[in-house]
């Protein structure tokens, strides 16, 4: 919600903000939930930006 309001108030909602048909986005795939534990974020799984899937390097997982 807060992405799509601050693309809104920049004049962008049209094109980014959500993760929709039409939008571009850059999205992070972790394992667990980070709301509830942040150490899901030093999981990550894999990685899409500009429309591409870029996977995790290796170690540390």
């Amino acid at each position: 919600m807060a992405t799509s309001q601050a693309a809104g108030a920049l004049g962008l909602g049209d094109v980014t903000g959500k993760v929709a048909p039409g939008h571009c986005a850059d999205l992070l795939l972790v394992d667990g939930d980070p709301l509830l534990d942040l150490s899901a974020l030093s999981r990550v799984q894999a990685v899409f930006a500009s429309g591409l899937r870029h996977e995790p390097n290796g170690t540390g997982q």
